[in-house]
């Protein structure tokens, strides 16, 4: 990620997947369900958060458990705290 404002820096989807996982570990299926998406649309959304460090996921159960990092839980009190 670029340096900048997190508001402009961090698209819409990308700043939901963040507080939807503000609330604990969850799959890729069950987010795009929660969040009204696609599941091959919220792939590369999670990918990209996680390449930029922001969540992590651990295989649990043969699925992928996704979760904030350190890194995506300070971003997420940054841009709740800029709201």
């Amino acid at each position: 990620m670029t340096k900048g404002h997190p508001l402009t820096l961090l698209p819409n989807t990308k700043r939901r997947i963040l507080l939807e996982l503000k609330g604990g570990g969850v799959h890729g299926y069950e987010l795009a369900k929660r969040l009204g998406m696609s599941v091959t649309a919220i792939y590369p959304q999670l990918r990209s958060l996680s390449e930029d460090k922001l969540i992590s996921a651990q295989l649990t159960n043969r699925r992928k458990v996704y979760t904030l990092t350190d890194k995506g839980r300070k971003l997420l009190a940054i841009i709740e705290n800029s709201d």
